[in-house]
């Protein structure tokens, strides 16, 4: 027997987070203001005490209860006096804040866990049903509840048949006059004939001798239907419509899933419900409360609860045609999260260090007064840019963008020299042959007057030819190679690799342009982009990389 006015415990979720932050505030504020200043909070002792016992009200792993006993006896005793004791505030701060790291961890970890189980492990889903879903993509619980519907259907609402409307799908209701198996079309049919006292419907269903139609229908009772409306002489008609004889997923918006054998879509909503309810306190966001406010955007739990189960007044139209604030929340998470991993890969790259440079800048200035022609101001704009990466001593990652002609080429070329009067060497991997003899005959011209040594790497050479060229480039001889494909091969050996340059990057794959940078010990990274990309969509697709535009 259950004990009476036992109240049930909260399940571990991001509220208790939410508690335990509020738990932290004011010793937080103490810390940075001092602990010998606890005076400067009001009641925290009965604050304190309040809020720890809410946060015994969820349902904790051992480690966190623990915790939490821990910092209950050292503020229980002292009572109002609390706010004088410096030592034990700090304590308690530090506390909280290990209860916090630890939390977090154990509860992302359980999230994993949960969302890694497999979907057989579900109640109701057996081996053969668990294939089927595999069919579809769908192996853990994860891939379950991001199962988003392709389509809706309004069922919000009966339309007298009178009001119909050919081609519009729409719920009915109506009581069933008579039925029996004709002739239509050459063909045979099950026909049931309903009406709502203002008009005549004909449902027909072609395949119907797997249905006991006559078995579960009863002449004078009120059925509901959902179907397309089409015309047949003066009446109108439903083909295959969805019968029920009671109201069950009428008057509601219904989600329509694509097929997957041996699981009706009554099942799957389910087994759906039954998985979102176990589970929506582990969906967790990379998206802070703090920008869900600021925007104005549900959750991510309610947005997938939403998608599954919508509410009679979410808008059908945005719903159905993939644009509604739900479909939007999905999204929001797939950019933020990717921009986040952009972020944090930025960051890596910054921290880590390239080959220093002295930049004493000889050679470029020489280069620049052979050019018979003026650099832009956008180009001259580029240049200075990657000189004060390179000062500053960071690990060049940048793309230049512009259109072709713009005169990306010589911006890189003035740029690798300093590289090249410092003995390092520099590679330049282009898509096609055609531009690899391009840019072999233009950065050659810029060289030739200044005694650089500039080599070519393609498919389309003598083996002989080939393996010369390796040879010189793993010597050291030369110091600026263009090449194909035929770059990223085993036998193509760098001596001195300090700066790789890629032409059109989206014609390369990621793992190209990462074995290519395996050629040296972290070289630096430029990158040339003649496609036309706003600035800001460019910041997502290079995200990890530095944006010039010239």
């Amino acid at each position: 027997m259950k004990e009476e006015g036992k109240s049930k415990r909260r399940p571990f979720s991001i509220e208790f987070f939410k508690e335990l932050y509020n738990l932290l505030k004011p010793y937080e504020i103490i810390a940075k203001k001092g602990f010998e200043k606890g005076h400067i909070i009001k009641n925290l002792f009965s604050f304190s005490h309040i809020q720890i016992n809410k946060l015994k009200e969820f349902s904790l792993p051992y480690e966190l209860i623990s915790e939490l006993e821990i910092i209950q006896k050292k503020i229980e005793p002292l009572g109002d006096r609390l706010n004088s004791e410096p030592a034990i505030l700090k304590e308690i701060y530090l506390s909280i804040n290990r209860l916090i790291e630890g939390g977090i961890d154990l509860f992302l970890k359980t999230s994993f866990y949960l969302f890694k189980k497999r979907v057989n492990e579900v109640r109701g889903i057996g081996d053969a049903l668990s294939r089927s879903l595999a069919e579809r993509g769908i192996h853990t619980i994860r891939d379950f509840i991001f199962f988003i519907p392709k389509r809706y259907q309004d069922r919000r609402n009966f339309v007298p048949i009178k009001d119909l409307v050919e081609g519009m799908p729409c719920a009915i209701r109506g009581k069933l006059l008579d039925f029996g198996i004709i002739e239509f079309k050459k063909r045979k049919a099950f026909e049931a004939i309903f009406s709502d006292e203002t008009g005549f419907l004909s449902a027909k269903w072609f395949h119907y001798k797997s249905i006991p139609f006559h078995r579960i229908l009863k002449r004078g009772q009120e059925y509901f239907l959902f179907g397309i409306p089409s015309r047949y002489g003066d009446r109108f008609e439903l083909i295959h419509p969805e019968l029920r004889s009671d109201d069950r997923e009428f008057g509601e918006i219904i989600p329509v899933y694509p097929e997957i054998k041996g699981l009706p879509r009554q099942k799957l909503r389910g087994i759906m419900e039954k998985v979102l309810k176990e589970n929506e306190n582990f969906i967790t966001s990379c998206v802070p409360p703090s920008i869900e406010r600021k925007i104005n955007l549900p959750s991510l739990s309610g947005s997938i609860y939403r998608l599954h189960f919508p509410d009679k007044n979410d808008d059908f139209q945005r719903l159905n045609n993939g644009t509604s604030i739900y479909h939007k929340r999905l999204l929001f998470e797939e950019i933020f999260s990717l921009e986040l991993a952009m972020l944090k890969r930025r960051t890596l790259i910054k921290e880590r260090k390239g080959p220093i440079l002295t930049m004493r800048g000889e050679m470029p200035q020489k280069m620049i007064k052979n050019l018979p022609f003026q650099l832009t101001s956008a180009q001259k704009k580029v240049v200075n840019e990657i000189e004060e990466d390179l000062k500053n001593k960071r690990l060049l990652y940048r793309v230049i963008q512009g259109d072709v002609g713009c005169g990306k080429t010589v911006v890189v070329a003035i740029v690798s020299l300093y590289f090249i009067e410092d003995d390092y060497q520099v590679a330049l991997m282009v898509p096609t042959e055609i531009l690899a003899i391009q840019h072999y005959n233009t950065i050659r011209a810029f060289y030739s007057p200044l005694g650089v040594d500039v080599g070519i790497l393609r498919g389309g050479m003598k083996e002989k030819e080939k393996r010369e060229t390796a040879d010189a480039l793993k010597e050291g001889k030369i110091k600026f190679l263009i090449g194909t494909h035929a770059l990223l091969e085993e036998y193509v050996e760098f001596k001195n690799l300090a700066l790789v340059i890629v032409d059109e990057q989206h014609r390369f794959g990621v793992l190209q342009r990462a074995f290519m940078k395996k050629k040296g010990p972290s070289p630096h990274l430029i990158v040339m982009s003649a496609t036309p990309i706003p600035r800001t969509l460019a910041m997502t697709i290079y995200g990890d990389l530095d944006i010039s535009i010239i």
